[in-house]
Formats: C-alpha cells, structure tokens, sequence
C-alpha cells in the first residue's frame, strides 16, 4: 500500500521523501553515537563521583569512630557498598589486618581474606591517616562500564540495521518507483532504434512525471509510426516513381537517341538550308539590280547591296523601317507601289533620272510586283540601273545615224562635189576676169570703153565683191562638209601607228593655242588652258592627225562656249580649259573640261549626232562633235562622253586602249 502511495508521488516529492528519511535515519545514528559517548561519559563520571561519595561516607568521624570503637562495625558498614553496582569487591583494612571485606562472585557474595582479595586491582582509599590507619580498599566491577557500553552498542547496532533496512526499502521503492520504469523506458527507446520498430509502448507504471515521459514517448512513437507509415508509403510512392523514371529514363535515352538522330539530319539539313540561304543572298547581293522587298505595310523585310549603294542606306538602317525612310527616292513613286500591293499587278516605271550623294546622275527603271506567297502578302521592287543601257542605246542610234550618213555622203558625195567645184571655179573665173592685172581683161575693157578701176571702185561700194567672197566661203565651207562627210565611210587604207598620247596632246594644244579664238570676244579676256599631262611609257595605236583633229574640235567647242558664258556672266568671270591625261592598266584617259556655258539633258543626248548644233547659222555645221565621236569609237574602238551641267560646263572624256607590247 505504502509502495504504491509512493510510486505515484510525484519525482519531487519522492526524492524530497527520500532524502527525509535518509536525514531521519543520519539523525538517529548521530543521535545514539552520542547517546553512546554521553552514557561512557556518564559512566565514567558516575564512578567518579561513587568514589567521591563512598570516600566522604567513610570519612565521616562518625564511622571512623564507630570503626575504631566497634570494629565488628565494619561488616555492617560494608553492607551499603554491596548495594553499589560499580563495586565489585571492598575490604576494610585497620593497620595491617583485614577487618571485613566482601568478593562479588556474580550476583552471589563471599567473604574477602588476606588470600582471596585482589590487592592487586583494588584502589587504597585512606580513611584516616592517624593510628592505626584505616585503609578502605575497593574493586571496581569492570564489566559494569563494558556492559552499559554494549547495550549502547547493541542499541546503536539495531538502529543502523534498521536504518539499512530502511534505507534498503526506500532504494527499493525508488527503484521500483523510478529505476524501473526509467530503464523500461530506456530499454523500449533501445528497441525502437537498434529494431526501428514504432509498434512497440512503453509501459506507464506510475503517474509522476516518468509516466508523463512514458505518455509523451508513446505518443511520440505513434506519430512516428504514423510518419514511418507516411514515410513507407512515400517510399513505395518514390520507388514507383523511380521505376516510372527509370522506365520514362530508358524511353527517354531512346528518344534522345532519336532526337540525337534526327538533330544529326536536321543540322545536315539546317547546314544545307544555310548555305542555300548563303547562295541566295550572294545571288541576291550579287545583282546588279536593287532588290527591295516589302510586306503588308510597306516595311523592309530584303535589302541587298546593290539598294544599300544606290540608297546610301544600310542594311541594318533599313530593315523593319518603312521605304521611305529606308530610301527616300521611292516616296514619290509610293503610290504606285500600293496600287501593286492592292491589285496585285505588275508596275514599270521607265527612265526615271536620279542623283546619289555623290553627285553622279542615274536612269533608273523601276519595276514593281505583288509577293506570291502562302502567308501575308508584300510586294518586290527592283530598281534597274540603265544609265549605261541608254547610253549604249544611244551610241547605237547614234552609230545608226552616222552609218546612214555615212552612206549617204557615200553616194552624194560626187554629186555635191560636181556644183561644188562648178561655183568654187566660177568664183574663181569671175573674180580673175574682174583683175587689172590681167592684161587679156585690160584689153576687153578698153575694147568696150570701160574702166576697170572705176568698175573696182562700183562693186566694192556696192558690195559685190564682198558677196562673192561669201560666196566663195560658203562653197568651201560646203566642200568642207561634204569632205567630213566622206570621212565617215573612208574605214579602210588607214596605217595605225604607236603614239604617244602625251606627246600627241600636247601637239593639239599647241596648235589651239596660236589660233586667235583664244580672245573671248568684246570681254577683253584671255582664255587660259591649264595642263595636266602625266607621262608614262604606255602608248596607243592611232592615227596621230585624227586625234589631235578630235582634241582641238573639242577644245575650240569648249572656248565657244566659255565665250557665250562670259558674254552673259557678272564681271570679272575668268575662262579656263583644262585638258588632262592618265593612264591606268588598260587604257588611257583624255579629259578636256571647260568652264562654260554648260548643257542641259536634251542636249546631252543629241551632241553627237550628225548635223546637230546649237550654233547659230553659219556658225556651226553640227559635225565637229559626231565626226570626233566616230573617230574615237569607230576607228580607235575607244568612248567618248560627256557630262554637263547648265551654267558649269562640261566634261568630255575619251578612253583609248594602250597598245600591246609583245
């Protein structure tokens, strides 16, 4: 009953139970030990004070008196020591005879002699120091101290076995009370984590705060089990997922491999497509068209590099931005660029002039067509380069022109000559017949009654004279025609030979220079020529007069029309001709640029046709230029151009081939 109510103690009051009865138990020791000392002590202290007593009893005068008168006395006197426990034996000694004495033999008493009586251990006690002398000799009991000493000890013995045995209970119940249960629960903590099996609980024994652990720990290995079941059914859920990936790891090595597989033909492919899309982008760049193509809303999705040099725009400042601000030229033709957008027609847009950043002036075709495609819808412009095209188209007219006049001077040229020469000489017959210096005309006037000087005298007042100088003048200038005319059709039975085209040039130069068209007019200027010859080793094949005949028509082209310039332009204008050759691996280069009066794009395109002039009658025949023309490109295999401005004169440029040294 006791060890139930103290198992269900709480700890603390177990434990404060334990050490009251451990403090119990030391108390009673230390309380009987000094019981123990205190009764030796006693003890001790009694006997002294016995012997203190029996002394002042038996020195009382009364009893010495009594001893010495009566000494039969003395055994009636030693009677009250026998009542003393601590006396074992007295005797009375008066002078040297033993008057009485006793021997205790265990509860028993027997008379003391000289023989018996254990002098030896007695203690003398003097009862008088007169004579005779009285000596009281007495025997301690040695066994009463020992004996009050051993019923202390046997006391003290029974105590501390019955303190052990106390003790020995209270360790029971504490191990019964905690021990056990506290190595309980270490054991089921030990199965639970050497087995890891969470089905097994700790035993509650008690209701203290071991049985609240217990409670805790059962607890806590049902929310453990319930975590292993979790986490066995997350193990069996893992381990399924695992076969899953390690199934859905083989299907996708398998994939991979395929993929692998098909990234290996696709790259093949994208390698293939790659290189497709770098051939056509080298074909597209590679035009010599601009290739522009737009999508839905008129944005730049193509741009080759032909449009980035015609534009000036690069690719990069073109794509995503819309055609007019990629190339600004094309807003004005924007309207037929979204007609073909809409109704998905072709649009040509021919001949269309046009000047870069550079200065340099273009003829342009536009062609613009809808985008056939499955998505979206756009449109393609292609802008065509035919500045040369025309200008071959014109060499060829022009070839054309000279050829036809070419065969028709062919045919008229005896025919004209014929009325020719017939005026020429009947010029010359006239003004011969009109001479004073011939007698034959001297002896016909007189015959006649005329005079000839005043005859002279009448045609040079009225003129006649001067008319048949014009007449005279206008049938060589005719015959000078027809002569420039045959020119075109005399192809054969010329002798090319290896000039210089320096030396050459400078020959032309020279020439011009002594005429004396170089005064410009009623200005009052000079024309100043500026050279600019380089020198070079190379040479051309040519005929020496038919190119120094070239260079001087166009250098008195460009004094006339520095002329007509300085007659219009403010004071102070200064006119120059420069005249330059260069050389570059194949050809070599004549340029002769003047500071004149310049010309428009109409007649640009007709300067080198036959009989075309804007001169005034009797100023100009129109052949200068077209006979230079023919004689470069026909009878050289060489070009002749020209570039022009109004009002900033003009360039005209010859290329020769170099001749070929073996």
């Amino acid at each position: 009953m006791f060890q139930h109510w103290f198992a269900n103690l709480p700890i603390k009051r177990k434990l404060f139970s334990l050490h009251l009865g451990i403090l119990v138990v030391m108390s009673t020791i230390s309380l009987t030990v000094i019981l123990v000392l205190a009764v030796n002590l006693t003890s001790r202290t009694h006997n002294q004070a016995t012997m203190d007593a029996i002394r002042v009893f038996y020195t009382n005068p009364n009893i010495i008196q009594s001893l010495q008168t009566e000494p039969n006395s003395a055994a009636r006197t030693l009677e009250w020591l026998q009542a003393v426990p601590e006396v074992s034996s007295a005797s009375l000694v008066i002078g040297d005879q033993l008057v009485s004495g006793f021997i205790k033999s265990g509860t028993a008493y027997q008379s003391a002699t000289e023989d018996n009586f254990p002098f030896a251990r007695a203690t003398a006690m003097p009862l008088q120091d007169a004579d005779p002398l009285i000596t009281l000799y007495i025997v301690r009991d040695r066994w009463y101290t020992a004996d009050v000493f051993m019923g202390a000890s046997i006391s003290i013995f029974f105590i501390v076995i019955g303190a052990f045995l106390l003790t020995l209970m209270s360790a029971r119940i504490v191990k019964y009370s905690m021990i056990n249960p506290i190595q309980h629960l270490i054991g089921t903590a030990v199965q639970v984590t050497s087995q890891e099996d969470f089905q097994v609980r700790a035993t509650k024994y008690n209701d203290d705060e071991i049985g609240a652990l217990v409670d805790r720990f059962n607890e806590m290995l049902v929310k453990i089990e319930a975590r292993d079941h979790e986490l066995q059914f997350e193990k069996h859920k893992s381990d399924r997922a695992r076969q899953d990936a390690q199934k859905l790891a083989k299907e996708t090595r398998e994939a991979n491999k395929r993929l692998e597989f098909e990234v290996h033909v696709r790259s093949k492919i994208e390698t293939k497509l790659t290189d497709f899309q770098s051939y056509l982008n080298s074909i597209i760049n590679s035009m010599p068209s601009a290739l522009i193509a737009l999508d839905a809303h008129l944005f730049v999705t193509l741009w080759n590099s032909k449009a980035t040099q015609l534009s000036g725009t690069s690719l990069e400042s073109a794509l995503g931005y819309s055609v007019e601000e990629a190339f600004p030229f094309l807003e004005e033709y924007s309207k037929d660029i979204r007609q073909a957008l809409i109704e998905q027609e072709h649009r040509l847009i021919e001949k269309v002039d046009y000047c870069d950043d550079t200065g340099k002036d273009y003829l342009l075709d536009l062609i613009v067509y809808p985008l056939d495609q499955t998505k979206g819808r756009g449109v393609v412009i292609r802008i065509d380069d035919v500045t040369e095209k025309y200008k071959l188209e014109e060499v060829i007219v022009q070839t054309e022109k000279m050829m036809s006049v070419g065969g028709l001077a062919a045919g008229m040229a005896h025919e004209i000559n014929n009325p020719l020469s017939a005026i020429i000489q009947g010029i010359q017959n006239i003004e011969r017949r009109l001479s004073v210096d011939l007698p034959q005309n001297k002896a016909a006037a007189t015959a006649v009654d005329i005079d000839l000087e005043h005859m002279h005298q009448y045609l040079d007042q009225r003129r006649i004279l001067h008319f048949l100088d014009n007449i005279r003048a206008a049938g060589q200038r005719a015959a000078h025609i027809v002569t420039n005319m045959l020119q075109f059709s005399r192809q054969t039975n010329r002798t090319l030979s290896v000039e210089s085209m320096s030396d050459v040039v400078t020959q032309a130069i020279e020439i011009v220079s002594s005429e004396q068209f170089l005064s410009l007019g009623d200005t009052g200027s000079d024309l100043h020529i500026l050279q600019n010859i380089q020198q070079s080793t190379e040479h051309v094949n040519c005929v020496r007069q038919e190119i120094e005949q070239v260079i001087i028509n166009l250098m008195k082209n460009g004094a006339q029309a520095i002329e007509q310039r300085a007659n219009t332009a403010e004071p102070g204008f200064q006119g120059q001709l420069q005249v330059r050759v260069n050389y570059d691996k194949h050809f070599c280069h004549i340029q002769v640029e003047d500071n004149g009066i310049g010309m428009d794009n109409e007649v640009k395109k007709r300067v080198f046709e036959p009989f075309y002039t804007t001169k005034d009658i009797g100023v100009g025949t129109g052949l200068g230029l077209s006979v230079s023309y023919f004689i470069i490109t026909s009878h050289h295999n060489g070009s002749l151009e020209v570039s022009s401005n109004p009002g900033q004169g003009s360039v005209f440029s010859i290329s020769l081939p170099l001749s070929k040294r073996s």
